[in-house]
């Protein structure tokens, strides 16, 4: 079991490699674009406007979630997120301690 965080700028290949290894491994792979994506869908749905900031920060809090749960049942995880913000990578770092 392992637990991956990706970081790095938009289009530079995160979740390429993140499929690639998830194929290799059978690791999860929790894609913060899909779900940020899909919140950003239901407040549409709800004819209700939400803030992309506030949508970002939600997201990451779903995000991380989906990791504790699966790391908690033994699978390995992998993050695919830009995680630019440092407390983001600090709480990837807690996790792997």
């Amino acid at each position: 079991m392992f637990f991956l965080q990706m970081s790095g700028y938009p289009g530079s290949g995160k979740s390429t490699l993140a499929k690639a290894i998830s194929k290799k491994t059978g690791a999860i792979v929790v894609d913060h674009d899909i779900v940020k994506s899909a919140l950003l869908e239901s407040m549409k749905s709800l004819e209700s406007n939400i803030d992309p900031r506030v949508a970002g920060i939600a997201s990451y809090d779903i995000d991380w979630s989906l990791v504790d749960y699966y790391l908690s049942e033994s699978r390995s995880v992998i993050l695919d997120s830009p995680c630019l913000y440092t407390d983001l990578l600090d709480k990837g770092t807690e996790i792997g301690d």
